[in-house]
């Protein structure tokens, strides 16, 4: 089903859920709070500031995309709306915000994921020659051991076997039934990314060397819901 937005809804729920953060180290410094609405390629930003708005901006990996023009900005009661357009489904962005008397904040968004923010944690994995475990829970944050798995066969959607990280379906131990599943793809060199059957997608990378020799490693997990 197409998703339409009516432009006075959204700003009403904007409105409510609009995030105030500090203004930097200036507590004379008005609040700034951003809210922020996707589709697929869009991004409505609602903004309320006690001052006068300076300058709002898109900005990606570090690195500001572009000025958004102020006039284009839609005012219902003290929000005030922009539409920006273009974006790529799945990217982060950022928007910063600036006011008059040193007013700033800033909100990072996915373009097609408004309900929940993508999160990275660490966890520690290592194959057959490890004394890790090598069952990973991407819906629990958690890696589980041999004597484990079973237990815990309903979170456990990967596995890792000391190189690479598979489906726990492919999981070559006899003595593990399996009953989540994902789909994996990737290599050491660039990262694996995932699509669990408990709702979840994301990447996973090494965050360093094998750190005993024996296939044990620290991974970056980052994750959202599907």
């Amino acid at each position: 089903m197409k998703k339409v937005f009516n432009l006075s809804v959204i700003l009403a729920v904007l409105a409510s859920a609009l995030t105030f953060t500090s203004c930097g180290e200036d507590e004379d410094a008005p609040f700034v709070g951003i809210a922020v609405e996707t589709t697929a390629t869009n991004a409505i930003v609602a903004v309320t500031c006690d001052n006068d708005l300076t300058a709002v901006e898109l900005w990606q990996d570090g690195s500001k995309l572009k000025n958004i023009d102020l006039k284009s900005g839609q005012e219902v009661g003290n929000v005030t709306s922009f539409t920006i357009p273009g974006l790529t489904t799945g990217a982060k962005y950022v928007v910063k915000v600036t006011c008059d008397g040193n007013g700033a904040g800033e909100k990072e968004f996915t373009v097609g994921n408004t309900t929940t923010e993508a999160e990275t944690f660490q966890l520690t994995v290592g194959g057959s020659n490890s004394s890790e475990g090598s069952y990973i829970s991407i819906s629990n944050k958690a890696v589980y051991k041999t004597t484990e798995a079973n237990a815990n066969a309903a979170a456990i959607e990967i596995v890792f076997d000391g190189t690479t990280f598979k489906s726990a379906t492919e999981s070559t131990n006899s003595a593990f039934t399996a009953v989540a599943s994902a789909t994996v793809s990737g290599d050491a060199a660039n990262g694996w990314s995932f699509e669990t059957s408990t709702g979840y997608k994301g990447t996973i990378k090494f965050a360093g060397e094998d750190k005993d020799g024996k296939g044990t490693y620290d991974i970056n997990v980052t994750r959202s819901a599907k």
